[in-house]
């Protein structure tokens, strides 16, 4: 009994076999997600900017998709990830094109997650905790969008944030300023400000603990405007805070991402049974021990992942993170002082957690074939054939989902009624209005007769 209750001596003294063994499933296990779904809506309108940049010098800044928006401004366009996407597909085929996107985006944020436990010395049952986990998190939302890759600045973001060690020097800041840039110009970085607000909330009662003076104090204000201000330095001059915080509510109740996870996932949001305790743990944990920063981004994390669906994976590689952090320090203190029914309860929640958590990861890759076969039934294959072999072209009313679909096969011969890029480019008005006439007459007849369609 005394020798089961030091399991952790023996893990450690075998850390090696155990987290190149851990490493190398987590591989292939994301190496089979890869292949599952390797198509999305949004995929298609994305590739055929890249494309319109790359071969043809066309700004993706402005539409010539569809007919009803046609020459209007695109904002914010992830125009990095568009051409990566192209280029990719343009090498490899389309299929294999986004595989090799979606693998590298996931490989990507795998080795960030095992640099980040390597930064912070982890015990090795954080790297059996948080591989795996961070491995379903993928599976959970693998669609090719520009998002796979901001995983990656997520974890980046907290190695830079530990690094700083709450100094206030440019060696500590700089950097995270270079990666705000970077992120903001990539892809939406609010969850980049959310990170680095908690560093300047540790460093503010580190000054207040110390007393500091008012020159410390101004250095901090300096810091955190430079932080805020390289937020503006992209192509719309919009800072991620404010689009975040005036993101219409609209789009929060019809379109099924924003919805709850619940009543998104269906039957895969098992996740949250594993991901929603280990996060509170933390979150008491790291409050216990004066870690103020992570308990405000946790938190706010948290409540993003419990009310909205497409926030799961990107809240809770966060949350993963968080969790690396605040018991990579405390499970060293807590199996070394030896209490044997500690150490009970700490491996027996572990085991338990990291049989479930493999399980679904398994259950995941093995959906592969049934959701590649029912891709052939999701976009219109036959009838864009049909289109071409026929030379029908001109303008379509289409249903929204398919929009990115029609302009990737049909353009320039044919626009678009609406396609995926709403609050890019299509207010929520004219989303409700598109609603509306898929089953009004009148207002149908309205929109052919206003389009010429």
């Amino acid at each position: 009994s005394v020798a089961w209750g030091q399991w952790y001596s023996v893990l450690e003294a075998n850390r090696r076999i155990v987290v190149s063994g851990l490493i190398l499933v987590c591989l292939l296990i994301m190496l089979g997600s890869a292949l599952r779904n390797p198509v999305d809506h949004d995929s298609y309108w994305h590739a055929q900017m890249g494309e319109d940049l790359i071969k043809r010098g066309l700004t993706p800044y402005e539409d010539r998709y569809s007919f009803t928006h046609k020459g209007e401004a695109v904002k914010g366009p992830p125009v990095v990830f568009q051409v990566w996407l192209f280029q990719m597909e343009d090498m490899l085929g389309e299929t294999a094109g986004m595989v090799a996107v979606k693998l590298t985006a996931f490989y990507a944020v795998f080795l960030c997650l095992c640099l980040w436990l390597r930064q912070l010395k982890a015990p090795v049952l954080v790297y059996v905790l948080a591989l795996p986990m961070l491995v379903l998190l993928l599976q959970t939302r693998s669609q090719v969008r520009p998002e796979l890759f901001s995983y990656s600045f997520s974890i980046i973001a907290l190695m830079l944030y530990w690094r700083a060690n709450l100094r206030l020097s440019a060696s500590a800041i700089l950097p995270v300023a270079f990666l705000l840039v970077l992120w903001t110009n990539y892809h939406v970085s609010i969850l980049g400000y959310i990170i680095f607000f908690g560093l300047f909330v540790d460093i503010a009662i580190r000054l207040i603990k110390e007393s500091a003076p008012i020159k410390e104090w101004a250095r901090w204000c300096a810091w955190g405007m430079l932080l805020v201000v390289v937020g503006f330095l992209n192509h719309d001059i919009t800072h991620p805070a404010i689009s975040a915080l005036t993101f219409p509510d609209y789009w929060k109740t019809n379109i099924k991402e924003y919805l709850p996870p619940l009543e998104y996932y269906d039957a895969h949001w098992s996740i949250l049974y594993f991901m929603l305790p280990l996060a509170l743990i933390t979150l008491v944990v790291a409050l216990r021990s004066g870690m103020y920063g992570y308990v405000i981004i946790g938190g706010v994390i948290l409540y993003s992942v419990v009310t909205i669906a497409r926030m799961v994976t990107p809240g809770g590689i966060i949350l993963i993170g968080i969790f690396a952090g605040v018991f990579s320090l405390k499970l060293k203190q807590w199996l070394k002082e030896g209490v044997i029914w500690r150490n009970y309860v700490v491996g027996l929640v572990s085991a338990g957690i990291l049989v479930a958590v493999m399980w679904e990861n398994v259950g995941f890759a093995r959906f592969s074939l049934a959701n590649n076969q029912s891709l052939l039934y999701r976009y219109p294959v036959n009838l864009v054939d049909y289109m071409r072999t026929q030379q029908r072209y001109g303008r379509i009313f289409n249903e929204y989902a398919i929009g990115g679909y029609l302009i990737e096969r049909l353009y320039p011969d044919v626009e678009v009624y609406i396609d995926g890029r709403t609050n890019m480019l299509y207010a929520p008005d004219f989303f409700q209005t598109f609603k509306m006439a898929r089953y009004d007459a009148y207002l149908m007849g309205r929109e052919i007769r206003k389009y010429n369609i």
